[in-house]
């Protein structure tokens, strides 16, 4: 996010690669820096052809008054001035924000670009399908590597008016169960796979706060979403209704009908599997 606002195009790489696969990508994309910290990288063992730089390095680095002049700057100063200082008005929605590399299940991971309208008009959609309220809360656990989660997770909780927790892995399904219910959690976005997790090891009053769940990257099967219903939808009294086109999608989710909007072409009431606009 730092990187975006002062006008820089960051790649968040796919740390579940081997080091061959990220030199790639690295040399595609022309990346000469990798932001990381030494707890990582001493834990992953990769080796990368390019200059890496450890947040552990800049902790100590910040004095009392530049914390001062950075809170003045979030809290007082209007939006306009700090988008006038960084320039953020020159920016244009065909300027490239990111890099997201493909999963490279056909080959090497292919490097694709995405603009600040690519993110923008993804970040809008969001709320037009969830109609958003400043109370609610989504949990942060998909990778910023992938489109979801780098879009979703970082941008959605940037520009919407809603909160966000973070888990750094997915797979950890216990202690993202525990943060949910500590957090009072409204919203999960996820993956069926990551779901079938949750269903197994998570217990019910963890996601009983949950007003919204929805899943990508891979087909939602109904039976698995009846299960999901089951367990934890009886912990907040609710309930849900199926739609027919549920298999089809490859983006499902499941919303209460308070959530429904005026838009045409979304307005209709809570059901399991209903396609998101893309």
């Amino acid at each position: 996010m730092a990187i975006a606002l002062d006008r820089r195009i960051s790649a968040n790489l796919n740390y579940t690669v081997s080091s061959d696969v990220m030199n790639a990508c690295i040399q595609q994309a022309g990346i000469k820096h990798v932001i990381t910290s030494r707890k990582f990288m001493d834990k992953m063992d990769f080796k990368l052809n390019a200059e890496i730089i450890y947040l552990e390095d800049f902790k100590d680095k910040p004095t009392a008054a530049d914390k001062a002049i950075g809170f003045l700057q979030s809290y007082v100063l209007p939006a306009r001035v700090l988008e006038a200082q960084l320039g953020l008005k020159r920016i244009k929605n065909d300027d490239v924000l990111t890099v997201i590399f493909t999963s490279g299940s056909t080959g090497q991971p292919k490097g694709v670009m995405l603009t600040y309208g690519n993110i923008a008009s993804n970040v809008m959609a969001i709320d037009q399908v969830v109609h958003l309220r400043d109370t609610d809360v989504l949990i942060g656990i998909l990778p910023f590597f992938h489109s979801f989660g780098y879009t979703v997770t970082v941008w959605g909780v940037a520009s919407l008016d809603i909160a966000g927790a973070y888990h750094y892995s997915p797979l950890d399904a216990r202690q993202i169960g525990k943060l949910a219910a500590k957090q009072k959690a409204t919203l999960l976005l996820t993956t069926p796979t990551f779901l079938r997790t949750y269903l197994r090891r998570c217990e019910p009053d963890d996601f009983k706060t949950l007003d919204v769940v929805v899943c990508g990257a891979e087909k939602l099967p109904k039976d698995l979403a009846d299960e999901f219903e089951k367990k934890f939808r009886r912990a907040a009294h609710r309930r849900l209704r199926h739609q027919p086109s549920f298999r089809r999608s490859s983006r499902s989710t499941s919303r209460p009908a308070a959530r429904s909007t005026t838009f045409s072409q979304i307005a209709r009431k809570a059901r399991w599997g209903e396609q998101c606009p893309a």
